[in-house]
């Protein structure tokens, strides 16, 4: 596991993360923010964003819909 520092993208926050890679499957694995611009999350993303934290995100009206209760 590495520290990371990312700024947001959506809202220009410096975050403190975590990224690390999955033994099993291999899959990148991120605490704090999401990679946007490849991979699953690339759904949420907007224009030119590579990193979104996670506060902007969970207030993200589609991942609300999806992951929201």
């Amino acid at each position: 596991m590495k520290n990371i520092t990312i700024t947001c993208d959506r809202c220009g926050k410096s975050v403190e993360g975590i990224i690390d890679k999955c033994k099993t499957t291999g899959a990148i694995v991120t605490g704090g923010y999401y990679i946007v611009a490849e991979g699953s999350w690339k759904e949420f993303a907007r224009d030119t964003e590579e990193y979104v934290c996670d506060d902007c995100m969970h207030t993200d009206p589609k991942y609300q819909k999806i992951y929201t209760p």
